[in-house]
């Protein structure tokens, strides 16, 4: 059908008045109908099928509001799986009215929708009395069986993806226990691990209490992998990294380690990727990539 009869269809007038909408029949359950395409019978509408659709959504005041055909047109009719009616009259009931091929406008209750379906207060800008108005095009429809098939070998697949995954996790896993152990025994580090994880090695004592939570902290900082190579320096920025302690804003290890350290500490820690950039890594820094700071207090302010 060509795009100027395919408009044609989805333009109808709900007026106002004693009867409500002239031209539309109604419901036992409240939903006006009207038909414009007349499709194949022998193709109804059930619940449990997917039907592929043309929607185009107004209010009774013809003011759009949405039009599914200018969402993707490369796409097409976009697939709604028909469920069970959330009350008599609802827009599920009113597309079990249809058949493939049909082109039919729908006017609803808005109230009874909001109330009902979605169980939250009618718009402002809508009342008691108003109504949406849907112009349907039914493309086609894979029924029910069609449907538990598809929807079986996609969950196949995503088992298999989370197989997949899963797998790739161990060896990623096993690859940073390696990368983890390989740089303690060679650069003989004996501390144990705090219960996170994270390996803290104070190399100078500061002077006074231990810094607090939400305080502020100025920290001069190298990053390195467990190969050496520095992937950040505060070195290398115009000013030391100043942040509020515990708040977020930097990797758990260095939250972790600056709750150990007072003014004037330096320390040198090793921490497991979860306590960094986790398995997403973050620019030079793998995924999975366990990471060493050397790190030194330079100024802590009250968070007062």
């Amino acid at each position: 059908m060509a795009a100027a009869g395919v408009a044609a269809i989805f333009v109808s007038s709900c007026s106002s008045g004693d009867d409500r909408f002239p031209g539309f029949e109604k419901t036992e359950t409240g939903i006006y109908y009207q038909k414009h395409v007349e499709g194949d019978e022998a193709k109804i509408l059930n619940e449990g099928d997917v039907v592929f659709i043309s929607q185009v959504m107004y209010t009774d005041k013809d003011s759009l509001l949405f039009d599914s055909r200018k969402m993707d047109k490369a796409q097409g009719p976009y697939a709604v799986k028909i469920g069970k009616a959330l009350y008599a009259g609802d827009m599920f009931d009113a597309i079990k009215m249809m058949h493939v091929g049909d082109s039919m406008t729908f006017c609803l209750n808005a109230k009874e929708m909001w109330d009902k379906a979605y169980k939250q207060p009618l718009p402002a800008w809508m009342d008691s009395t108003s109504y949406l108005k849907y112009s349907i095009k039914v493309d086609s429809v894979y029924g029910k069986e069609k449907v538990a098939e598809i929807e079986k070998q996609q969950e196949e697949m995503y088992k298999k993806q989370m197989a997949m995954q899963e797998e790739m996790m161990k060896q990623y896993g096993a690859m940073e226990d390696s990368l983890l152990n390989s740089y303690l025994k060679k650069n003989k580090v004996n501390v144990k691990p705090t219960e996170s994880g994270l390996y803290f090695m104070e190399t100078k004592k500061g002077s006074g209490p231990k810094i607090q939570a939400g305080e502020m902290v100025t920290v001069e900082y190298t990053g390195m992998l467990t190969d050496g190579t520095v992937f950040d320096s505060s070195k290398g920025h115009p000013e030391p990294f100043t942040f509020a302690v515990a708040s977020q804003q930097v990797i758990p290890a260095w939250d972790e380690a600056l709750l150990k350290m007072s003014m004037g500490s330096k320390a040198k820690i090793v921490c497991p990727s979860k306590l960094g950039y986790g398995p997403q890594g973050s620019g030079p820094i793998p995924p999975f990539a366990p990471l060493v700071f050397e790190m030194e207090v330079i100024g802590i302010k009250s968070a007062k």
